[in-house]
């Protein structure tokens, strides 16, 4: 799927949401974002949000049901944390990266 990058919409302080248990079988989980929003024509700038379902993603940018083309810039802190202590190596450059 093609993503474009030239109307990427920021969206920092973030961290990635499951809105599935952990029953749902890995296809059919619903992943999104929730974070700050920067250059967003629906938001003021630094309104947090949670976008719409993660179809697509590469490198720093994820692609939304809604349309919408995200960058990640910092992640939320708490969420660094959280992912070290179960073992996962973030990758600020890969961040979706399920290594």
């Amino acid at each position: 799927m093609y993503i474009d990058t030239t109307k990427a919409i920021l969206i920092d302080d973030w961290r990635i949401i499951s809105l599935s248990d952990e029953y749902t079988a890995p296809e059919d989980r619903v992943i999104i974002l929730t974070g700050k929003v920067f250059g967003h024509p629906n938001f003021m700038p630094g309104t947090k949000i949670q976008t719409s379902e993660i179809i697509d993603c590469k490198g720093r940018y994820a692609l939304t049901t809604s349309g919408s083309t995200y960058i990640v810039g910092d992640a939320n802190d708490d969420y660094i944390s959280w992912l070290e202590s179960i073992g996962y190596d973030f990758d600020e450059m890969n961040p979706f990266s399920d290594k």
